[in-house]
């Protein structure tokens, strides 16, 4: 029985139910470590790593990072760890690196960018570009074609 099976079990002993129960929780690790809806948004944005300014590209944005396109290989920046992410006239804060794969990198913002009301703003915005994408998607393919306004 994996860890996971044995402490569910022993959660579920405390509160009555059978002993001899056990779980096999598979959970996908990818959507396991997201915390906020991602949203597809291709924009330029400046990257600050001590006195290094650095253009990259965002191609996915979340209340809690965003995913770049640098111009070059991640490791050709030399070390990446801690930076200062901005988006010219929208918001800037501290970010982390988490991983780079070649010309990408994903960043988790700084928790103080959640109370960040232009970033909010942002996010509110592509979900409300993706519902309406998704509703005149569904209207094109359940074979009626949307109405323009």
């Amino acid at each position: 029985m994996s860890s996971k099976s044995t402490r569910l079990a022993s959660a579920l002993s405390n509160f009555g139910e059978r002993r001899d129960m056990s779980f096999d929780l598979k959970i996908d690790a990818e959507i396991g470590r997201r915390r906020f809806s991602r949203y597809a948004f291709q924009h330029d944005c400046t990257l600050i790593v001590d006195d290094l300014s650095i253009t990259g590209r965002i191609f996915d944005i979340s209340l809690g990072g965003a995913g770049l396109m640098l111009p070059l290989v991640a490791s050709s920046y030399g070390r990446l760890d801690q930076l200062k992410f901005r988006i010219e006239d929208v918001c800037s804060f501290g970010a982390l690196v988490r991983w780079k794969a070649d010309k990408k990198i994903g960043l988790q913002f700084d928790p103080v960018a959640h109370r960040s009301m232009a970033l909010r703003d942002l996010l509110e915005s592509l979900s409300d570009r993706d519902q309406a994408d998704n509703r005149e998607m569904t209207t094109v393919t359940s074979g009626f074609l949307p109405i323009s306004s």
